[in-house]
């Protein structure tokens, strides 16, 4: 008996989870779930109270443990007498990086359902979660490097993706710290700190500064901007192209991989709306 309530649970998490991927949480059928489970309601019913509470047991595990990685990584790295935190930095946040990248390779179902199809959940914020932590991480170490007596240059940037980033000096050293996230972390890397270590290099002033020029969109981007918004793209012959056909997943913090091929940051202006094809944008070159 223990064995067949078993195999009915099975045979319904995997139904829905592959509803879940395919039609994402608010178009999911859980009359579609229950036919390819080859199950009843009631069955279904008797296990999971509801679809939220199904879409629980498939990423909840994942979820907490993911987050409560991240925090605990940021609390080491806050135990450390702060004399050690900037040689430390870089060593810590690799270990933590590949630590995560290795738990969601293993598990990359569940965080498609946690990043690609939780919209109407509450996992839906998970993206915001970790860069509410990142942030804050951020300006504790803006007080740590102050109290090591270093000289904040910036403290913050009004901008999408990489907000946090902070530079200073410290020791006659140049500090840059990028966001956590990804892309986040490769856009700010673009406009300010390749710029900024080619002039530390000895390269002319002019040389170091990301070339800005209109190119018009070939494809659109259908999210609205609150704040000044940076998108990865290719340019050619006076057009842009935005990967992903302009999807606005494929622009996420902690997506990479659409950055491959690109070689220019869209500038989308603070207030703006959906950009439609053939809108002129302002498009930064990264330096080469």
């Amino acid at each position: 008996m223990q064995n067949k309530e078993q195999t009915t649970q099975e045979k319904i998490l995997y139904a829905a989870k592959a509803e879940f991927l395919e039609k994402g949480f608010p178009k999911a059928s859980l009359r579609t779930i229950v036919k390819e489970a080859g199950v009843t309601t009631g069955a279904l019913y008797g296990y999971y109270g509801s679809k939220e509470a199904l879409f629980d047991a498939l990423v909840e595990e994942c979820y907490t443990h993911f987050l409560s990685a991240y925090r605990n990584a940021l609390d080491d790295f806050d135990r450390l007498p702060i004399e050690q935190q900037p040689e430390r930095m870089s060593t810590v946040s690799q270990a933590c990086l590949e630590e995560l990248l290795l738990y969601m390779f293993n598990h990359r179902e569940a965080f498609h359902l946690l990043l690609l199809c939780s919209e109407g959940t509450h996992y839906s914020s998970m993206k915001e979660e970790l860069v509410q932590l990142e942030v804050n991480a951020t300006h504790r170490y803006y007080l740590v490097l102050e109290k090591l007596g270093a000289q904040l240059l910036v403290e913050g940037v009004a901008q999408k993706p990489g907000s946090p980033m902070l530079a200073a000096t410290l020791g006659g050293k140049l500090v840059l710290c990028l966001s956590g996230n990804p892309f986040a972390a490769a856009a700010t890397l673009e406009q300010y700190a390749i710029p900024a270590l080619l002039r530390a290099a000895g390269r002319r002033e002019e040389s170091c500064i990301p070339a800005r020029t209109v190119c018009t969109l070939t494809n659109g981007f259908s999210k609205a901007s609150k704040g000044n918004r940076y998108l990865r793209a290719t340019a050619c012959g006076g057009k842009v192209t935005l990967p992903g056909a302009g999807n606005t997943e494929a622009h996420s913090s902690g997506a990479l991989s659409a950055m491959m091929g690109c070689n220019c940051l869209v500038e989308i202006p603070a207030g703006s709306g959906p950009v439609e094809p053939g809108t002129e944008v302002e498009v930064l070159c990264f330096v080469q």
